[in-house]
């Protein structure tokens, strides 16, 4: 089979000649500089023949051109560490400025993102765009806890922020459009109840997912969910999405209560620090082997449960791609 076969028959819940399978991985450095940033993803396509290229742009590309201060400090993960958040006071929030979507951070994205589909479809493989929520994109710009604070005491001036936010992301999504993607990840990382409550969540998180997922383009075909910590399951069930990306080794949602609450794909299995980090080859196959046997082979693509390290042993990342090979 080929990927896009291989995948939609995934999706369709039939049986395929293998467990689709992909990792990703942050490129710090390379991905300042378009050239650089579409040359290091492409080879790692080379390297591994992942069924779908998950783009990692630079992690704060999403909210850079607000005036937000983020470099690369040497975290394994890969991840630009913000350090200067532009929302201190509640009324920093009706302050965010409209973003022109060609220009800055998001635009260098765009740029990229069209050399790597060129570059893609000659190999016939999906290529998906990182998008953040209108939330997680909030907890970026003020941090974590000035976000629950505002969201908690002074709500419509953090409406009137993500209104903003959704505006922008909407126009991107636009942009996207002209551009061959096979779909979307949409990162939901306040999806989770280490994060917020669910009716928190319901309230100022859903209805902006809603207007960004909805003027998706119908022609992309593979969509998926990234949720994180002790996520929200139950409502990303709900989401028009092909696919659910979140962690099954930390065991809140396994595979068989994941299987019975959704018939969407879902997207998991390795764990990057007991197994791709800290763990051996043999350790990742018996672990990959189980995933397939839980999911009778249907349903799955192998992943991990987040961006693997840079610094990812690259024996490791081989047992990845070579064993769904081996399991079938």
């Amino acid at each position: 089979m080929n990927k896009r076969e291989r995948l939609e028959r995934t999706l369709s819940g039939e049986k395929t000649d293998r467990a689709p399978v992909a990792l990703w991985r942050h490129f710090p450095g390379d991905n300042l500089r378009i050239g650089d940033f579409v040359r290091s993803t492409l080879d790692f396509q080379h390297s591994y023949d992942w069924d779908f290229i998950h783009t990692t742009p630079f992690s704060a590309y999403s909210i850079a051109d607000y005036g937000i201060d983020a470099v690369w400090d040497g975290n394994p993960s890969g991840e630009a560490q913000i350090t200067k958040p532009i929302i201190k006071r509640s009324l920093d929030w009706t302050e965010l400025r409209t973003l022109d979507p060609t220009r800055g951070e998001l635009g260098k994205y765009l740029e990229a993102l069209r050399m790597i589909v060129a570059e893609a479809d000659k190999l016939s493989v999906p290529v998906l765009a990182h998008i953040h929520s209108p939330l997680s994109q909030a907890r970026m710009i003020a941090g974590e806890s000035t976000l629950l604070l505002h969201l908690r005491t002074a709500s419509q001036r953090v409406i009137t922020g993500l209104n903003t936010l959704t505006d922008n992301t909407l126009k991107l999504i636009e942009m996207l459009h002209k551009i061959g993607i096979s779909g979307v990840s949409y990162d939901m990382d306040c999806a989770g109840f280490l994060v917020m409550s669910e009716d928190e969540y319901a309230q100022f998180g859903i209805p902006n997912d809603r207007k960004i997922l909805e003027n998706r383009d119908p022609r992309w075909w593979l969509n998926m969910i990234h949720l994180p910590q002790h996520p929200m399951f139950t409502l990303a069930t709900s989401y028009p999405m092909h696919i659910i990306h979140w962690d099954v080794t930390e065991k809140q949602v396994d595979w068989m209560t994941a299987k019975t609450r959704t018939s969407q794909v879902l997207c998991s299995g390795l764990n990057i620090e007991k197994h791709l980090l800290h763990g051996t080859p043999t350790l990742i196959r018996e672990t990959m082997r189980e995933a397939l046997l839980e999911m009778n082979r249907t349903r799955i693509i192998i992943s991990a449960n987040a961006t693997i390290p840079v610094t990812t042993p690259l024996s490791h990342i081989r047992m990845v791609r070579e064993a769904v090979d081996i399991l079938g």
